[in-house]
């Protein structure tokens, strides 16, 4: 039994991390391919604990998402994305729907 118990976690651990790599290999795509730029009010301190602007760039975007208790950076790329998803099915329909009919003549 305690095998099956062990079993389930190390199985659950592996799909937390197989989760977060898709997470973070979407927020990668959706950066590289849609983000021109970003702006943030957000501090940072420096090796002196000087504070200072945040580097709006990919990598900061990037774990910035990654940390708990932020929605209001993933939400938004999430939605984004379902956005992006919804249109190119609706392409995807539109195309279907042309090379039908241009086959029918």
């Amino acid at each position: 039994m305690a095998s099956i118990d062990k079993s389930r976690r190390n199985l659950h651990v592996t799909i937390k991390k197989l989760a977060d790599a898709t997470m973070r290999a979407r927020l990668h795509a959706l950066y590289d391919h849609c983000i021109i730029e970003w702006r943030s009010d957000i501090q940072v301190l420096d090796d002196k604990d000087n504070a200072s602007d945040i580097t709006c760039n990919r990598d900061n975007l990037l774990e910035l998402a990654e940390l708990r208790g932020l929605p209001e950076i993933v939400s938004p790329l999430e939605s984004f994305e379902a956005e992006c998803t919804d249109a190119g099915r609706l392409i995807a329909e539109d195309d279907e729907g042309t090379l039908k009919n241009l086959q029918q003549r």
